[in-house]
């Protein structure tokens, strides 16, 4: 175990520290916690026992004094301002930026709703909806066990002790489709799904995940069944008459009868269609063939509800194991070992000053997961072929002349998806397929850290990149590989996104309106929120290296990443309960929901923690019935909220003490004060855009200063300069562009 000599002081009784500390735990880390009160009675629940703090303890142990320990670990993670002197790295984990907190205990909906990420969720003639589970604090969780494995690594190599501040708030807004917006001038919309058209259909004895609107693949769904488009009644022949969600529907379940949804699955990925997902509750994953195959659950024995599945890490490591997952225990281990640090020294390099990456992402994930590392402080080297982009350069959005400053900008530079996803790189367009081209790219390799992809298995090796080679020329050299089914197992070598792993991952199960439907979400944002966990792993590969001199090779999925953000629904599932969509409540929020304003799609959402802040709000708002339902509730406070512009009701419940924030769509949170009152998004210039914000950082270090120095990179923009700086001669050089084995695209001439 890599980190078996950490030890960790988990405080607090926030999902997100817990989820942050879990993450440490499952590696093998001393993680201790006092009790837990609030944590030991979160939602869902099994015979009066809590599903959540069985998942977010597992590993960890229990004492009974925090502060006798306060100069005995490595790392306090902690939710509440910490205020002694220590030795240890002391990473605070906030819901909002520091004296701007909407409530000092705010519920996860509040951020949500303000980080712009809501607005896109949900059907566009209903209130937006909100992410299932517990899984907004979790996307923080992961965020901060990021900085702190970047905060341990500046720590093993400098000697510098960081105080580290994640905000919740900043890690959700990261993920927010405001870029893209600002390239189309427009925000994101709600459409009950992905504006793709990527909904749930349903087949035989189950739903895939997939668009099929359009006429090939409507084609092949056809062929699946034995039908030709002669057989397709006549008001769904063409693509614009299949819009009609609830015709289709009908028609597909009429004609699918005994069909295996499965099977169904299977023969489209097998066709080579756009990714298609195969819908599972949380019960239906303890039986998927895929996980199974891969041994992805493993057992939890605990100690009230006996043999529970426990859901398994996102990678596999060559050099590290993952701790089985064993209940919250008191008892201490026999040894304490511990880490040997260096000198305590200053520094203001940023966490990840001198590290080198080599970076083969594409689409999201992957070019997210590299770009956090940027912003930390790698440097990281774009490869891409110019002879086949990223396919998030292949952007469709139609960008108005008006929000470009340059005419000649090729199309493939002015993408809304690819620049909000790739600042602070550099890139390189290579031929990968061209002998000469793979060669340069080892010459890169050479002298890196960390390898990054997120191909289908094979794709490295075929070009001569995978670990076994490269691993030859670089025996330090840490490999990380991400995919979507991972490589192993009957889906490996299948092609996945966001929407797929969602409904297989269970989260659609989980999505929705509590009086509706199971739903997709609005812009497959599982790709980022995986991409979290490729962060992380690699991380967690380069602490490895900083204490043993190892490197290694990591292999990732989505499906894998996806699962474990659903962690305490999987045991609920074991125990053979009835997993709840609980839409826009929360089982351990007395009442919560999104409600209208007056004007137009505007909506904010409200909190009552308790019985109390509701007797209070129902005065307000003229309600005197006693006892009323959840639903009577909502319609109450609907009511109430139609009338008024967002403005004076938001005014108005802060009046008297009620949680509340406004549901911001993707350009609103650009001009929010509370991200305008401490400048936080970072504004940089496009030479085709012109300057657009981009994200600022979910993270602050007390001794250095992260940037976003650098713009998203046109097509091959630094293609001459890496490769003089690998020493290619000027004659090589123009040999390389000369046959096409590196390339620059900047304007349409090109």
């Amino acid at each position: 175990m890599s980190l078996e000599k950490l030890r960790v002081l988990e405080l607090g009784q926030s999902l997100s520290v817990a989820y942050c500390g879990l993450q440490f735990a499952r590696w093998g880390a001393q993680v201790y916690v006092e009790r837990q009160p609030q944590l030991s009675t979160a939602g869902p629940l099994h015979a009066s026992r809590s599903l959540t703090h069985r998942y977010l303890t597992a590993n960890k142990i229990r004492i009974d004094d925090a502060q006798n320990w306060l100069d005995k670990v490595d790392l306090i993670i902690c939710d509440q301002p910490f205020d002694h002197e220590v030795a240890a790295i002391v990473h605070r984990v906030t819901p909002f930026p520091e004296g701007q907190s909407v409530a000092a205990d705010s519920p996860t909906i509040l951020y949500e709703a303000l980080s712009g990420f809501m607005s896109v969720n949900g059907e566009p003639d209903r209130e937006p909806a909100r992410m299932p589970g517990n899984m907004v604090a979790y996307i923080a969780g992961v965020s901060a066990f990021i900085a702190s494995l970047a905060a341990i690594h500046k720590r093993l190599r400098t000697g510098c002790v960081e105080k580290v501040e994640t905000c919740e708030l900043d890690a959700l807004t990261t993920i927010t489709p405001f870029v893209r917006g600002q390239h189309t001038g427009e925000p994101d919309l709600r459409h009950g799904g992905p504006q793709t058209g990527v909904r749930l259909f349903p087949v035989g004895d189950g739903f895939v995940s997939a668009n099929l609107f359009g006429k090939s693949t409507f084609a092949k769904v056809l062929e699946i069944m034995g039908l030709t488009l002669d057989d397709v009644p006549d008001h769904l022949k063409t693509p614009e008459q299949r819009y009609d969600v609830a015709a289709l529907n009908a028609y597909l379940k009429s004609i699918s009868g005994d069909q295996r949804a499965e099977t169904f699955f299977d023969e489209m990925l097998r066709a080579g269609f756009p990714p298609v997902g195969l819908y599972k509750t949380p019960a239906q994953l303890l039986d998927e063939k895929h996980l199974n195959a891969i041994n992805y659950f493993q057992s939890y024995a605990d100690p009230d509800l006996g043999e529970l599945a426990y859901p398994g890490a996102p990678a596999r490591f060559s050099r590290i194991e993952q701790s089985a997952p064993e209940p919250l225990t008191d008892r201490m281990p026999d040894k304490h070992p511990s880490l040997t640090w260096p000198p305590e020294q200053k520094s203001n390099e940023r966490p990840l000053a001198g590290v080198r990456i080599v970076d083969f992402t594409q689409a999201w994930i992957g070019p997210y997961a590299t770009m956090l590392l940027a912003d930390l402080g790698a440097e990281v080297v774009k490869i891409e072929s110019h002879k086949r982009v990223d396919v998030w350069r292949n952007w469709p959005g139609n960008i108005p002349s008006k929000l470009m400053i340059n005419d000649e900008a090729h199309p493939l530079n002015t993408s809304g998806n690819f620049n909000s996803t790739n600042r602070n790189k550099r890139e390189i367009a290579i031929d990968l397929s061209h002998p000469e081209g793979a060669e340069v790219a080892r010459s890169l390799i050479k002298d890196a850290d960390i390898v990054i992809d997120n191909y289908t298995p094979r794709v490295m090796e075929k070009f001569g990149l995978d670990y076994e080679s490269l691993k030859l020329i670089n025996p330090g050299l840490i490999c990380v590989a991400w995919s979507g089914y991972g490589r192993t197992g009957p889906y490996a070598d299948f092609k996945a996104n966001g929407t797929t792993i969602e409904a297989l991952a269970g989260w659609d199960a989980l999505f929705g309106y509590h009086d509706g439907d199971p739903m997709v979400m609005g812009f497959y944002q599982a790709d980022a929120i995986t991409g979290l966990q490729l962060a992380a792993c690699t991380l967690l590969a380069l602490v490895h290296r900083d204490l043993t001199g190892e490197g290694q090779f990591v292999t990732g999925s989505m499906i894998e990443a996806a699962v474990s953000y659903i962690g305490e629904e999987i045991l609920l599932a074991s125990t053979g309960a009835q997993n709840s969509r609980w839409g826009n409540r929360h089982p351990d929020v007395w009442h919560q929901g999104i409600f209208p304003c007056l004007e137009e799609d505007t909506y904010l959402a409200i909190v009552c923690r308790t019985e109390t802040d509701w007797r209070h709000l129902s005065a307000h708002i003229g309600c005197t019935k006693s006892s009323p339902t959840a639903d009577e509730i909502d319609e109450a406070l609907g009511a109430w909220s139609a009338g008024l512009e967002r403005d004076t009701a938001i005014s108005a419940l802060r009046d008297i003490g009620i949680p509340c924030s406004e549901v911001l769509d993707s350009l609103e949170v650009l001009s929010h004060e509370v991200f305008t009152s401490r400048t936080w998004f970072q504004p940089q210039f496009h030479p085709d855009m012109g300057e657009k914000l981009f994200a600022g950082f979910p993270w602050q270090f007390e001794q250095s200063k992260l940037t976003a120095h650098r713009a998203p990179p046109r097509l091959g923009e630094h293609s001459a300069e890496i490769l003089h700086e690998l020493g290619y001669s000027q004659a090589v050089i123009d040999h390389l562009f000369e046959t096409d084995i590196v390339g620059c695209v900047l304007t349409r001439e090109q």
